[in-house]
């Protein structure tokens, strides 16, 4: 089938990539961890191959985040002498990415971008021996951006909405 025109990945060229991430975790007291992490990133491309119809020199890596950031806290305590127990929280946030496309004709100071994402995600937990047992709910505030940069063409995925749920386990 001539003209037939199926996709395919290559590479582009050199990316000149740099950033900075951390790690903080702090117990604050013996039943109390407080964490926050991040990272924060620059990705551009620095030469291209003669195939590369898509990008420039310039041009940011595709699918690389800005930056992403998240905080947690940790409770634990004893719901009875027997019953260890715990709550959490986290919150995560990832900033937007870029999809640059020359051969569509589209500039790359417009290109696709994603949605900055934030998600909220809390467990309350007991265990007993082996089982265990927590209520969680992720995706709190029900967050529905685009994943994908590719969104906007309509090749996007959205984040799963919110999940309310029990988990039971046991060790062996």
């Amino acid at each position: 089938l001539t003209g037939l025109v199926t996709g395919g990945l290559v590479n582009s060229g050199t990316a000149h990539i740099y950033g900075a991430e951390g790690l903080l975790a702090v117990d604050v007291t013996p039943s109390l961890t407080l964490q926050a992490s991040g990272a924060a990133t620059h990705a551009t491309l620095v030469s291209v191959l003669p195939t590369s119809l898509s990008n420039q020199v310039g041009d940011r890596v595709d699918y690389v985040p800005d930056y992403t950031f998240q905080l947690s806290a940790e409770y634990r305590f004893d719901w009875t002498a027997e019953f260890p127990g715990f709550v959490r929280a986290d919150y995560n946030q990832v900033g937007p990415s870029t999809f640059t496309d020359h051969s569509a004709g589209i500039p790359s100071w417009i290109g696709f971008k994603s949605d900055t994402l934030s998600f909220l995600n809390a467990r309350l937990g007991v265990a007993h021996d082996r089982w265990s047992a927590e209520l969680f709910g992720e995706n709190l505030l029900n967050e529905n951006g685009n994943q994908d940069a590719l969104a906007v063409a309509g090749f996007g995925a959205r984040p799963r909405p919110r999940v309310l749920g029990v988990k039971i386990g046991a060790s062996f």
